[in-house]
Formats: C-alpha cells, structure tokens, sequence
C-alpha cells in the first residue's frame, strides 16, 4: 500500500468512527498516530 492509499484509509476510517458514535447516540474522542506522529485528532462535545 502506498503513501497516498494509507492517507486515504485514514481519511475514511476517522469519519466513518465519527459517523458511528453519532448514529448510537455516543460520544468518541479519536486520536490517530503514525511513527508517534499526530494525524488527526478529534474530541467530541462531551468527552474530556
């Protein structure tokens, strides 16, 4: 898999958890890392 495909994997799978816990009526904080490296971040209303 290349540099660009694993990005869009990412991509995917960040919204696709966000999407999720809305849909249950939940709330998630997420936080991805590659090599110790934040990618993406986001914490719901709710979450500390």
């Amino acid at each position: 898999m290349n540099l660009q495909a694993l990005e869009q994997l990412e991509n995917e799978l960040e919204l696709m958890i966000i999407n999720y816990a809305k849909e249950q009526g939940t709330v998630v904080a997420v936080h991805i890392e590659r090599n110790q490296v934040p990618l993406f971040t986001h914490l719901m209303d709710g979450t500390l």
